[in-house]
């Protein structure tokens, strides 16, 4: 019976306690909303600690309290709750006009985790105080996010004010790599001319034939400097063509160890072999070429992919065209676009299907592409 009473007494003790909890945070809300400063600034802090789902929504509130102490305090404890729901608001607080707003709120999306919060996170890099330079890079770094240079220009690119564009267009040129090629192509269509003219000139610094249609498109640009600057860039893309074209006679037959010392690269465990590899065997067109070039359609590195459906395009080589609509489904958008393209040179009638199915593809280069490549077999 003794048991039995003190086993009653405990539930009674703990529901008083659950209760006189509940009650406190109904206070703290209270003072969150309505009190003092400081009495704003411990309760931000206390329902932080609390950890109280009823708190997210005053907390959230508090991110636009005219003090800096409590919008800091509460994206600290946002990010102590780690609910999702705060994730939008913490990243509009990256904006905020004070340092320590802006670091608190960095900390607390990195906490929370959510991946969503990378992209804004990157551009905190860019902040002018170093503090919060540090907490946007630890948060990246526990979300799992890979951030460098590129990406940093990346978004500047995508992101910034029309003169931060521009300069972002001229580092992208200068660092080079086919990541920058998408972001510099969209660019093309900037609002903004010295944006579309830095954007230009950094795809033929790049020297990737894959901007050329999107260059020549370019040369119908309003603005003359644009305009220039797209048709300075394809004598450029030209040049670079032209040194890659082989000096023998179109009829010469390539040597055949060449043929098989290029087909057994595209087995070598370093990407960018099996990538020239493939690129070699499109210019080199021998027939034995096309059943290893199918397979490296297949291959872990999406460059590799891509040079093989380059490849595969040159040779027009009948056997390749049911590989080639399998490719319209890769995950990369280069070689969607560029098998796109193929089969749209190719004109075997069978692609229409798949090709229409890509018109509704994410990325606008590879719908564009899909829309030519059916007026070509006649489809559109």
């Amino acid at each position: 019976m003794r048991l039995k009473a003190l086993s009653i007494l405990m539930v009674v003790f703990a529901a008083l306690a659950v209760q006189a909890t509940a009650d406190d945070v109904d206070d703290l809300i209270s003072d969150l909303k309505g009190g003092t400063l400081g009495e704003r600034v411990n309760a931000a802090r206390a329902l932080g600690d609390a950890g109280d789902a009823r708190a997210v929504d005053p907390l959230m509130v508090a991110l636009a309290d005219e003090s800096s102490i409590v919008r800091s305090t509460a994206a600290e404890a946002l990010g102590k709750i780690g609910d999702l729901r705060v994730v939008g608001p913490l990243t509009e607080a990256l904006k905020d006009s004070d340092s320590w707003v802006r670091s608190n709120a960095a900390r607390a999306l990195g906490r929370i985790g959510d991946a969503g919060a990378a992209d804004p996170l990157t551009g905190t890099l860019l902040d002018e105080n170093s503090r919060v330079r540090s907490e946007a890079s630890k948060a990246l770094e526990s979300l799992g996010a890979d951030v460098g240079d590129l990406d940093i220009q990346v978004w500047r690119l995508k992101n910034g004010a029309a003169s931060d564009r521009a300069d972002a267009a001229g580092k992208l040129g200068d660092m080079g790599g086919p990541r920058a090629l998408e972001p510099l192509m969209v660019a093309l269509d900037d609002e903004d001319p010295l944006v579309r003219e830095m954007a230009a000139e950094a795809l033929g610094k790049i020297g990737d034939l894959g901007a050329v249609e999107p260059l020549i498109a370019a040369l119908d640009d309003g603005e003359r400097s644009v305009r220039e600057a797209a048709s300075r860039a394809l004598e450029r893309l030209e040049d670079l063509a032209a040194s890659e074209v082989d000096d023998e006679p179109e009829d010469a037959a390539p040597p055949s160890d060449e043929v098989e010392d290029r087909i057994a690269d595209l087995e070598d465990e370093d990407p960018s072999v099996r990538s020239k590899a493939a690129e070699a065997l499109g210019k080199l067109g021998d027939a034995r070429a096309v059943e290893p070039l199918i397979a490296a359609l297949d291959d872990d590195d999406p460059s590799v992919r891509w040079e093989a459906v380059r490849a595969l395009e040159a040779m027009n080589d009948p056997r390749a065209a049911e590989p080639l609509m399998a490719a319209l489904d890769d995950e990369d958008w280069r070689v969607r676009w560029e098998a796109a393209r193929a089969l749209g040179n190719m004109g075997d009638e069978r692609a229409a299907g798949p090709l229409t199915d890509l018109l509704e593809d994410e990325n606008s280069l590879v719908r564009k592409a899909a829309t030519e490549a059916l007026e070509n077999l006649g489809a559109s």
